[in-house]
């Protein structure tokens, strides 16, 4: 789950079961890049990942963890 946050997207809820969670993404980061282009919002980050698994699955993720920031990739289904 994922809400609007400021030239971002913050992640809401990030289960054992949902595909963020198996790369690392945890509630509270700020996700700002999806392979190399922002994402503003949910619709936006929604649009591209589904984009990335017809095309193949994996997806590099450009986010922000207080404190510092983070890059995670992984496929997402």
């Amino acid at each position: 789950e994922c809400a609007p946050a400021d030239a971002a997207v913050r992640v809401t809820a990030a289960g054992p079961r949902m595909p963020f969670a198996s790369v690392g993404v945890r509630p509270g980061d700020l996700i700002h890049e999806l392979d190399g282009k922002p994402t503003r919002t949910p619709d936006e980050l929604r649009h591209a990942l589904r984009r990335r698994v017809a095309e193949g699955g994996a997806a590099l993720l450009k986010l922000r963890r207080d404190p510092a920031s983070a890059r995670s990739s992984g496929a997402c289904s």
